[in-house]
């Protein structure tokens, strides 16, 4: 499984306690991971692997998800792991090795 935790923080100017977050995940040959789903934002269409809707009340909350990869060929090697918001902006990028 791939588990993801990170921190929200709530926007006092927002009334929506939720927001949709997309990720992707793509291997050192930038072949996107897992089932490719794509949304388009604007005229711009954003391929992801997973995505999670977060509900929210605190000021400050931490997350913690875990998104199944059963049926995923994750070999060794380096994979590139990015979320975007569900306006198309880039939130977060990493980078992580399987061994």
């Amino acid at each position: 499984s791939l588990v993801l935790e990170y921190t929200i923080y709530l926007d006092k100017n927002k009334l929506r306690r939720s927001n949709t977050f997309y990720i992707q995940l793509f291997d050192t040959n930038n072949k996107n991971v897992g089932k490719t789903k794509s949304v388009f934002v604007g005229a711009n269409e954003l391929i992801y692997s997973f995505s999670s809707t977060v509900s929210y009340e605190e000021e400050v909350n931490r997350i913690h998800e875990e998104f199944s990869t059963e049926g995923l060929e994750l070999d060794k090697g380096v994979y590139f792991l990015n979320i975007f918001s569900e306006a198309g902006k880039l939130l977060s990028s990493r980078s992580f090795k399987l061994d």
